[in-house]
């Protein structure tokens, strides 16, 4: 979860990635947020879907120590 009060892009974000294929941002409005059960509402403000790759060739256990991260260009411009 983010918070801003003035715009900016998202240039990059580091991300474990098991499979290549797409990734979609959603910027929205929290409508509404169950403290109890952990259920919320959104209003989505603005969508966009970026093409990422594996960061490992075989996918691991994400807790495994041999799984590595990479810095990913978004350039999602997130606005007010």
């Amino acid at each position: 979860m983010l918070t801003t009060s003035v715009p900016l892009t998202l240039e990059s974000a580091k991300m474990y990635i098991g499979h290549s294929g797409k990734m979609t941002f959603t910027l929205a409005t929290l409508q509404s947020f169950n403290n109890t059960t952990g259920q919320y509402q959104f209003l989505p403000l603005y969508t966009t879907t970026i093409d990422v790759f594996a960061t490992k060739t075989v996918p691991v256990d994400t807790n495994s120590s041999t799984f590595r991260s990479e810095t990913i260009p978004t350039r999602v411009q997130l606005t007010c």
